[in-house]
């Protein structure tokens, strides 16, 4: 019977407990900014006028730049709030595009949690891009 008290299966032990427990403690992985590309874009440019916007991340620690995946995207009020009637539309993916009628420019916005805490807690990171409508 092997004892867990015995020196070569105590190390075993140690040297488990410790690769497990690496993940779980240090820095937290923290967004500092977001960026959206394209910064602007014509929908008349994109297939069905529906433009794909991207948010990419700047990180601490690294990696960075990375894909920021959980964000909440919304056309722009000029206070900086989501509009609920804009001139346009994006889904949850940031796909936008322009309401039929609509001519100018709309403002989107993604946003997404930092990190640093709790998400309904942490602070939220913003980023934006133009959306040029005919």
């Amino acid at each position: 019977m092997i004892k867990l008290g015995s020196p070569p299966v105590l190390a075993v032990f140690l040297v488990l407990l410790a690769t497990v427990d690496c993940g779980t403690t240090g820095s937290p992985h923290v967004l500092k900014s977001i960026v959206v590309t394209p910064a602007s874009a014509h929908a008349q440019d994109f297939p069905n006028g529906q433009v794909p916007f991207k948010a990419t991340g700047t990180f601490d620690p690294p990696p960075s730049p990375a894909m920021v995946t959980d964000t909440s995207w919304c056309m722009g009020a000029e206070d900086g709030s989501c509009a609920q009637d804009a001139g346009g539309t994006v889904d949850a993916h940031g796909v936008a595009q322009c309401n039929p009628g609509f001519s100018g420019t709309l403002t989107v916005q993604v946003s997404a949690p930092n990190g640093a805490g709790m998400p309904i807690t942490g602070v939220q990171v913003f980023g934006d891009a133009q959306l040029i409508c005919p």
